[in-house]
């Protein structure tokens, strides 16, 4: 078909149905996935002595995003992949693999340790994978928003930031250790923005009784919050990892609270969870939404503005027509309403 200027790629199709390592010497293309397989398939990347490839497959499901498994393969033969990481249904401390769409979501850093950006609940973490035993764990600690930035061996860049702390770039010279010791490199922005930030408080509250959601909530400090913003991400099999966006410090700085919630479906808290929404839609996730902005403290629910976009649009339209004297206002950017 004629593509034109069609945009193609990784940042606008994350669905893929095969992979192929190809050699460019021979001119050889090899199938490292199966031939037939409902799975989707991401981030191919070789060992670091090019005797293996890692990738991430989505779990078969009717939704747009799922849990990701970890496989390997030989480059002597790619079509022999093994399992490492398995999908994750109900979690219990490990909630399965969620890579963030972004090209270092997995990197080697060793011939037999992968570094995976990956969220988890309502942060983006980084996970250590020896592929030989399967053992999975934290380089970085729970809270926030990390980032691959760069990695060469075990020797990687990344960076960090929340809802109130702007990005700060840091880096360790060997991730494999356990603990891994960061090192802070320097700050994005200047003290002229960072500054005014330190005085707001940033914190989520966790909700298991509702499908696994958790809010992010991050205020002024007490006795300047003039209301509350209540932001619900689309997807709706996304997630809010509490990292720093311009919007927010605007907010913030102009003396409002920022409510954003992971409502039950959200990614980031298992397969099941993301299941569990199918033909709840409407309903339960309007419920999350509602039941966890009343469960902010001293929120004053006569001083609530609701923005989303998307399914988050949806969800706004939905909480406004269903609890219409809770809200004072609210903004839908391009709001999935009209199925016609």
């Amino acid at each position: 078909y004629p593509h034109g200027t069609r945009k193609l790629g990784l940042l606008h199709c994350s669905r893929r149905s095969s992979l192929f390592l190809v050699n460019e010497r021979e001119g050889v293309a090899s199938l490292v996935t199966p031939k037939v397989s409902p799975f989707n398939y991401r981030s191919l990347t070789a060992s670091l002595d090019k005797t293996m490839v890692a990738y991430l497959s989505a779990a078969e499901s009717a939704a747009h995003y799922s849990c990701h498994s970890l496989w390997v393969a030989p480059t002597s033969d790619p079509a022999n992949s093994r399992l490492v990481v398995d999908i994750v249904g109900e979690p219990q401390e490990f909630p399965g693999l969620y890579p963030m769409l972004k090209p270092k979501d997995l990197c080697w850093v060793s011939n037999n340790t992968v570094l995976v950006q990956s969220m988890r609940r309502s942060s983006a973490v980084l996970y250590v994978i020896n592929i030989d035993s399967g053992e999975v764990r934290l380089a970085t600690k729970e809270y926030g928003t990390w980032t691959i930035l760069d990695s060469r061996g075990p020797a990687v860049l990344a960076s960090f930031c929340t809802h109130v702390l702007p990005n700060e770039v840091y880096y360790t010279a060997n991730v494999t250790k356990d603990p891994v010791q960061w090192e802070r490199v320097c700050s994005t922005v200047s003290s002229v923005l960072k500054e005014p930030l330190e005085s707001m408080v940033n914190s989520v509250l966790q909700r298991s009784e509702l499908h696994h959601s958790e809010v992010i909530v991050s205020s002024p400090p007490a006795g300047e919050i003039r209301g509350t913003v209540l932001f619900v991400h689309g997807g709706p099999h996304s997630c809010d990892t509490n990292a720093y966006t311009n919007a927010v410090a605007f907010l913030l700085l102009s003396r409002y609270r920022v409510v954003s919630v992971n409502y039950g479906g959200s990614a980031g808290f298992g397969q099941q969870c993301i299941e569990a929404l199918a033909g709840q839609i409407g309903r339960s996730d309007v419920q999350d939404v509602v039941a966890a902005l009343k469960s902010v403290p001293d929120v004053d629910l006569f001083r609530v503005v609701m923005y989303g976009g998307s399914h988050g649009g949806f969800l706004t339209a939905h909480v406004s027509g269903q609890f219409p004297t809770m809200l004072r206002a609210v903004s839908m950017r391009n709001p999935v309403i009209h199925v016609a």
